[in-house]
């Protein structure tokens, strides 16, 4: 007894009584008092103010606050626990912190009000605070760094908030919102960084507009999941949900913050196949139907919430639905994060950025599905967030175009297409290619203007050689807007082999090149960069008919132009690549 008068003689304050019988009946780690709910760190580049919100509840006025840093490295256990110098008055101090020197505000603070909410900022960042890691330690009694007992680190308290807060520096050239100026899951994209954090890129902080929910109608304004939305107790298998801690929902998952806000999107479990984020793009269709056309991008940062030895893998997706109402993929990236020590990736809260673009043809699809889905035979986890998407315009059709064909007779190409309706059209420019990449006019066909009934259209090229010819529509209205048609090849001469189609472009890991051939004959895949330098060679066998030969492993090339030649006999194919 005589120990326990001591140690109440020693209270400061009667509102300190409370905290401390929490304490004594319930143990630091499970008392719910005095906790950090969530950090909030602003968006900076280099030689800014990074600021950091730090919001508590359970807390007293008059505890301490004092900041703590460690180091963290790709591939090597994260460094000790250091305390940031500072004074209760909350003036800036100076701080080496991995090595270069930082004013820190607010480093150490005494709480003023309950439940307090505050700000620490650190002057000139550079990207030596690039994975570091921060912290801010609670005592009841006074400065945790003085009086360590009782002490609430955020690591031992309530598993469902984030305890610590990794900041990114963005490089001078570049900014919040870097190539998502158009990014339609921001309501409005900012001319500064002074922007509130629920805005950056497509968090998860604005549901509304980002993730909504589990749908199976997929509404164009609210992004959905195939997955089971988990809110509370003990998530299901194929599970996802919006919160503030990886580790809330997975509990071998290292805590870390969001990439940045407050919140992320974690994924439990995810099957194969199931969407965990997806999101439908939906044309006009009154007084005309609408078509989207043009560069499509889609940007994801993604984590590991498992074990570094755990590589989970999920799948970029885009699907278009035609005129017909017929659905097909268009492109798709598949993703497997790295489990090589020291690379991007390799450590749960080391966020990595992938991208999806996409040139969607002109004219053809009248919705729109962006998605990322689960991709590992078995059930894997995972965490997204700041997703940037980026989305081609859609305008009505000057032209419905029903068909374009053509064949090569007697060293001239054919060229036949038909037009359904017509609205305000001027004329068709008939372009060609030898390569099936560079285009150029081969002439011009004058369009009815204006018709609801079928029209057909001819062209003849008698400049087309042996080999492969390339040929597509642009269709102008008298305003000076266009769409172009697809493309067709026709086949000149007499030769062995003939490319009809190379993809995904751009390539990630695979590639994949359709050959037609009149005979079983040999063919010489090589993959060249702009120097000429041969980086993949690959003999193929092809049968008559076609056939689709495959490259793999190209994931080692780093993004860039390339060079795709095709050789069979004395024909040569080639033509440019983008990774």
């Amino acid at each position: 007894m005589k120990q326990f008068s001591l140690l109440f003689k020693r209270l400061y304050a009667a509102k300190h009584l409370q905290v401390l019988l929490l304490t004594l009946l319930f143990g630091y780690t499970t008392a719910k008092a005095n906790q950090i709910d969530f950090y909030t760190p602003s968006c900076v580049t280099t030689g800014q103010t990074l600021t950091v919100g730090v919001t508590s509840s359970f807390t007293w006025a008059g505890s301490y606050f004092h900041l703590q840093y460690r180091v963290n490295a790709a591939g090597v256990a994260p460094g000790p626990w250091t305390f940031v110098n500072g004074v209760p008055s909350g003036a800036a101090v100076n701080n080496t912190i991995n090595g270069t020197v930082f004013p820190v505000t607010n480093a150490n603070v005494v709480v003023p009000v309950n439940n307090y909410t505050y700000s620490f900022s650190i002057a000139n960042v550079t990207t030596a605070l690039n994975e570091v890691e921060f912290r801010v330690l609670i005592g009841p009694f006074g400065d945790p760094q003085i009086i360590t007992t009782p002490v609430w680190n955020g690591d031992d308290q309530n598993l469902q908030q984030t305890k610590t807060v990794r900041v990114r520096i963005r490089p001078a050239s570049e900014n919040c919102f870097s190539g998502c100026a158009d990014n339609i899951l921001v309501t409005n994209p900012p001319s500064s960084i002074n922007t509130p954090v629920e805005q950056y890129y497509g968090g998860f902080e604005a549901a509304a507009a980002n993730f909504g929910g589990a749908a199976a109608n997929g509404s164009s304004v609210t992004a959905q999941a195939d997955a089971t939305v988990w809110t509370s107790g003990i998530p299901s298998a194929n599970s996802v949900g919006a919160m503030n801690n990886a580790y809330e929902m997975i509990w071998q998952a290292n805590r870390f913050a969001p990439h940045s806000g407050r919140n992320m999107l974690v994924a439990y479990q995810a099957n194969n196949g199931s969407r965990v984020w997806y999101k439908k793009l939906v044309a006009a269709s009154a007084p005309q139907q609408q078509f989207y056309g043009g560069q499509l991008t889609f940007r994801v940062w993604a984590s590991k919430t498992g074990p570094n030895a755990e590589a989970p893998c999920f799948l970029l997706d885009l699907k278009g639905t035609n005129a017909a109402n017929v659905t097909s993929t268009l492109t798709a990236v598949p993703v497997t994060m790295t489990t090589t020590a020291g690379q991007p990736g390799f450590v749960q809260g080391d966020w990595v950025q992938y991208t999806l673009s996409y040139f969607v043809p002109v004219g053809i699809y009248k919705e729109l599905e962006v998605s990322i889905k689960g991709n590992c035979a078995t059930p894997t986890n995972f965490a997204i967030d700041d997703i940037c998407l980026v989305v081609p315009s859609a305008a009505v059709l000057p032209v419905s175009l029903s068909g374009f064909t053509g064949a090569y007779i007697d060293g001239v190409s054919h060229l036949l297409w038909t037009t359904e309706n017509e609205n305000n059209s001027s004329h068709f420019e008939v372009l060609y290619s030898k390569d099936g990449v560079n285009y150029a006019s081969a002439g011009t066909v004058n369009a009815t203007g204006f018709s609801s009934k079928q029209m057909k259209y001819t062209f003849e090229d008698n400049k087309a050689t042996a080999g492969a010819n390339y040929y597509r529509l642009k269709m102008i209205d008298k305003d000076g807007r266009f769409v172009l048609s697809n493309i067709i090849v026709l086949k000149g001469g007499a030769k062995d082999i003939l490319v009809t189609r190379v993809f995904p472009t751009p390539f990630n890991d695979n590639l994949n090149i359709s050959v037609a051939s009149e005979t079983k004959a040999q063919a010489t895949v090589r993959i060249l960069d702009n120097t000429g330098r041969v980086l993949v060679s690959q003999a193929n066998t092809v049968n008559k008919g076609v056939t689709l030969i495959n490259v793999n492993n190209l994931g080692k090339l780093s993004r860039g132009i390339y060079i795709l030649e095709v050789k069979s006999g004395e024909e040569v194919f080639v033509q440019k690549l983008i990774k």
